[in-house]
């Protein structure tokens, strides 16, 4: 009986372990030497450096720093893969059942989001951007 109540719940209300636990989003700061670069997250603008962006985590994201061409700047691109956290998988699979992986599943909460890019190779002070996950 308690199990059906562990597995209940969660359905009732929506939620899972890794939704608890991590949300279905995740803040990410970008910045760069040079403030004020634009930042486009999935072709979309989105604020400017620095600063901090709320990225869901059912799906990658492409990030790009806007150069700066007067300064000779170029673009920085980085590519927010989905990383799987195992250990809100196994809470899921002992504590809420298959309601628990389908919420989880579905809206992404398993995921962590890792920056990758290539480093910064510019020759200027004012050419390196990155992405830092909290």
């Amino acid at each position: 009986m308690k199990s059906r109540i562990l597995t209940i719940v969660p359905a009732f209300f929506g939620i899972s372990c890794a939704a608890i636990f991590g949300g279905t989003s995740q803040t990410v700061s970008v910045q760069s030497a040079a403030p004020g670069r634009t930042v486009v997250v999935d072709g979309s603008r989105q604020c400017a450096t620095p600063c901090d962006i709320e990225l869901t985590r059912n799906a990658p994201h492409d990030i790009v720093v806007v150069g700066v061409p007067q300064w000779g700047v170029r673009d920085s691109a980085f590519r927010m893969e989905q990383d799987l956290r195992y250990g809100m998988l196994v809470l899921d699979i002992l504590f809420t059942g298959f309601i628990g992986l389908i919420v989880d599943g579905v809206t992404g909460s398993w995921h962590n989001l890792d920056p990758v890019g290539v480093p910064c190779q510019e020759d200027t002070a004012n050419g390196c951007a990155e992405v830092m996950v909290p």
